[in-house]
Order: structure tokens, then sequence, then C-alpha cells
């Protein structure tokens, strides 16, 4: 991964991811751009691209706007992801962006299975050519990735075996000001090695703190 651009949120309450898929966009024809895309920002934009759905509301689902046409906005704004990040490298989150650290340390690790499941199932049928078959195998430096970036960029040995056990996780950007779990020293392209609690080796890659 070089830079990462993450498309995470609500499209109906966040009308800035225009924006950011633009920049995206912009900034992939100059650098190693990677995308990390939440599955459920795209299952959102692909219902609002079809007639008769609501948005808004509260936890009871009252207060909803129900909308009769399809979102001229959720249409363009798919169309042009699909176009922007075919065939580039790319890894999506659990569904929900789910917080794999929380989940882990509270033996909920059947949910983290699901939301990887549901995410990936969710991402490579929007994005066929990101995510799906047609995206190529990924052992390059386009297609999906088998990565994850914990909440706040932490993680112990104990949400790493997690994430590689239940999200098929084989590599984490974790942040650089906090100490790793890793059994070797760091090596000078911010690349580590680090050990699941099964003994399997995972990569680890290194954002700047300060940035």
């Amino acid at each position: 991964l070089g830079t990462a651009i993450t498309l995470s949120g609500s499209l109906a309450a966040n009308g800035r991811l225009s924006t950011l898929l633009g920049t995206g966009a912009q900034w992939a024809t100059k650098d190693n751009l990677t995308w990390a895309i939440d599955p459920a920002l795209l299952d959102d934009a692909n219902v609002m691209t079809h007639p008769y759905y609501f948005t808004g509301g509260n936890s009871t689902c009252t207060g909803r706007a129900r909308h009769k046409t399809p979102s001229t906005a959720a249409t363009t704004w798919l169309s042009e992801l699909r176009t922007d990040t075919a065939g580039k490298a790319a890894f999506a989150t659990a569904y929900g962006d789910a917080d794999a650290s929380s989940l882990s340390h509270s033996g909920l690790d059947a949910n983290l299975r699901s939301a990887y499941q549901v995410g990936n199932a969710k991402a490579s049928k929007i994005l066929p050519d990101t995510f799906g078959a047609a995206a190529g195998s990924g052992s390059g430096t386009a297609g999906p990735l088998a990565a994850a970036w914990p909440a706040g960029g932490t993680a112990d040995t104990g949400v790493l075996s997690s994430l590689a056990r239940d999200g098929g996780i084989n590599t984490v950007v974790l942040s650089s000001g906090d100490e790793l779990p890793t059994s070797a020293p760091l090596f000078d392209n911010a690349l580590a090695r680090a050990k699941t609690s099964n003994g399997t080796s995972m990569s680890v890659l290194l954002a700047d703190s300060g940035i």
C-alpha cells in the first residue's frame, strides 16, 4: 500500500463523499493509491439506485423519508466509483467497518466472521472489477487485498489472530506511534512482521502517527 484513501460513512448524510472520490481519482493518476472501502457504504448506495427506498429515521425505524424514484446522485457516484477503482489496489473493510478489536476482545469472533463474509459478498457483487473475479489475483500492485486497518491503528496478538482466522486477513495497517506485537525489528520501508497467537506470520504496514 502507498497512499490510502478510505470510503466509509453514509452516502445519504455525507455529500462530501463525491469530493473524496474525485480527490482519490485525481491522486490515483500520480501515486500508488490504495482504496479502503466499507461494503456497507456500497450497499447503501446500491439501494438508493432503485425506487422506493428510505433515508433518515431513528433506532425504531420511524421518522424516515420515503423516496419513490432512484437517486441520481447515488447512481452517478456508484458508477464513477466502479470506473475509478476497477483493477486498482483496494481492500474491503468488514461490513459497517466493524471494530475488530472490540469484537475480538469481547469474544464476538463469530460476529467479526459474519461482518467479513457479508462485506466481501457485497463488495464483490457491487464492484466486481475491484473485488470480484474480474479484479484478478491481487498478487501484484492492483486488485483486492486481504488487508485491514484496525480502529485506532492498534492491535494485539489476539486481534491479529481474529483478523487472520475470521477475516482472511494477512496484512494490517497499524500506527507507527504504538508498540507493535512484532517479533522482528522494523524495516526501513515501514514494514514489519507480527505473529498471531496460532503462530502464523502477518505483514504489518506502519502509518505515520504524526500525520
